[in-house]
């Protein structure tokens, strides 16, 4: 699954004024042909510009909700968990066997 971490149309022209735009990003599994984002407007705006486009994702799990409700975990922050993880219990055997 996707993990968004961060997401922007940046200078967004050629608009009518006031109006909205909406954005979207899929959070969900991805297989071939998943639409990743959108861009939304509310009627046809054929000359739109949007020259730069940011978008920064991370591979994620899905897993039961923790304390603060979060119910998906970056695999890169896991890995940097469970490295800490077994880095404490190392030093700990390192003390008791020294």
């Amino acid at each position: 699954m996707l993990q968004l971490t961060d997401l922007g149309f940046e200078t967004i022209g050629d608009l009518a004024l006031g109006q909205p735009v909406r954005s979207f990003i899929h959070t969900g599994k991805v297989k071939d042909g998943t639409e990743i984002a959108a861009l939304t407007l509310d009627r046809p705006t054929p000359n739109v510009r949007y020259p730069v486009f940011r978008m920064i994702m991370d591979v994620a799990i899905r897993h039961a909700a923790g304390p603060r409700g979060q119910d998906r975990t970056a695999l890169v922050e896991l890995i940097e968990n469970l490295i800490a993880e077994v880095e404490c219990v190392m030093i700990e055997i390192y003390s008791v066997l020294s």
